[in-house]
């Protein structure tokens, strides 16, 4: 079943309302909450309830801006969704549809996806311009979308540090941790790997607790996260390119958002336990590449707070990648440029399997426990999880997904699925929702 959006700006509303009726359905936060980007701290899209999501929107909600790399998060406390668009703006909707309040942010834009605090205040990245580059700053709001206080990233060497990414909050013992993967920040480049990013924790007071370089870079740089005209990516792995009537995908300028931490604290030996837990996150500056730390906030001196714990060069030169999603068993999963899934395995510490999807993967798939949906530009992708070769089949979206608005949200028997024009709601039944894939 599907329902229609006019507008991109009305579609954004829409994501909000049903990324909130997703989280509405759960019992409480801890058990299916959204209050942070892809749903989770793992990335997972995945709420553990099950809904029952209208076909028919309760209400709808004009929005001053398109939602770029933004998106909604729900406090499932209080029912209110908070999202922000290009043109700076930060909406706090009620559940009902009014407006709770809203924050401009004059000469910015709001590019994250809000991450909401144990006490219910929220975390954002606004970007501004700085010259002719950008910068990032993080933001804690209260409720009343007040500015309890606001940092820029760390710069380098005095240049603006920036990212398209989310920030995540992992907690401890009530202590609140914010997790921002950073483009050129690193401060000493006599770490290891040598590169310009870094992935970077505040404090709750947005003091900086903990930073490591993460990523590899090039002489020549590709940063910020964006694709040139002529910036075509490789073949999938079967040599196929996708069907001409289909372009432009990522031939033309698109925004491809940058990496947002993935964070796992369930017990995995030599990577994470419930107080010292893995951090995964993708850079594909130059040679793309996945980094896995591990963070420890006991340890007395900040180099010592985040230690490198294994990486692995993924994909050739040039190429991006999505955002990672970690399973508690250890399997790192994400999408490529180059029309692929890639699914590494910590247990082993090489890549498990890859699957040729056809199209580009802005997003990581949802990983509900029966079935693993991948967003690809023009296609859904259900694979099956648990079994070593993936059987693929999938469903064409009938409209273009719009690059980086195409993050699902799946529950315990639905997923969404927005493209250009509408939003889709689908049972997980492969037998009567699914094709043989490409």
């Amino acid at each position: 079943m599907r329902t229609r959006w006019g507008g991109a700006r009305r579609i954004s509303a829409g994501l909000g309302i049903l990324a909130g009726l997703l989280a509405a359905s759960a019992p409480g936060r801890a058990a299916g909450g959204w209050d942070q980007a892809y749903g989770n701290l793992s990335n997972t899209s995945f709420v553990n309830a099950t809904t029952n999501v209208s076909v028919v929107p309760n209400w709808s909600f004009t929005l001053d801006g398109e939602v770029g790399t933004s998106g909604p998060a729900v406090d499932t406390a209080s029912g209110t969704i908070y999202l922000g668009t290009a043109n700076g703006t930060f909406w706090a909707l009620l559940p009902d549809g009014n407006v709770q309040c809203q924050r401009i942010f004059k000469g910015s834009k709001i590019s994250s996806v809000p991450a909401i605090f144990p006490n219910g205040d929220i975390g954002i990245l606004v970007t501004r311009p700085a010259g002719e580059k950008q910068q990032t700053a993080l933001a804690r709001l209260a409720p009343d979308c007040s500015v309890v206080w606001q940092v820029d990233l760390p710069t380098m060497f005095g240049n603006p540090s920036f990212t398209s990414g989310s920030a995540k909050i992992w907690t401890l013992d009530g202590n609140p941790f914010i997790f921002v993967h950073v483009l050129f920040s690193n401060w000493d480049l006599s770490l290891a790997p040598w590169s310009f990013h870094e992935l970077v924790v505040f404090d709750e007071r947005g003091q900086i607790f903990a930073r490591h370089p993460v990523g590899s870079t090039c002489i020549e740089l590709h940063g910020g996260g964006w694709f040139s005209a002529d910036a075509k990516p490789p073949k999938s792995s079967s040599g196929s390119e996708p069907p001409a009537e289909l372009a432009p995908q990522v031939t033309v300028t698109t925004d491809w958002p940058d990496s947002t931490p993935a964070i796992m604290d369930s017990p995995l030996h030599g990577f994470s336990t419930p107080r010292s837990p893995l951090v995964a996150v993708t850079d594909h500056s130059c040679h793309p590449r996945l980094e896995v730390l591990q963070f420890d906030p006991a340890a007395a001196t900040v180099p010592g707070r985040l230690v490198k714990r294994w990486g692995a060069d993924t994909e050739s030169e040039g190429t991006k990648m999505s955002s990672p999603a970690v399973t508690p068993e250890g399997l790192i999963v994400f999408g490529t440029s180059c029309y692929r899934v890639r699914i590494y395995d910590l247990n082993t510490l090489s890549l498990k399997c890859s699957f040729d999807s056809t199209y580009t993967v802005m997003h990581p798939p949802a990983l509900a426990p029966d079935t693993w949906i991948v967003p690809s530009e023009y296609a859904v992708h259900f694979l099956k999880p648990g079994t070593d070769s993936l059987a693929p089949t999938a469903r064409a979206q009938p409209h273009y997904t719009l690059g980086s608005a195409t993050g699902l949200a799946a529950s315990l028997n639905e997923v969404v699925v927005p493209n250009l024009q509408e939003l889709g709601i689908w049972a997980h039944d492969l037998r009567s929702l699914t094709r043989p894939g490409p």
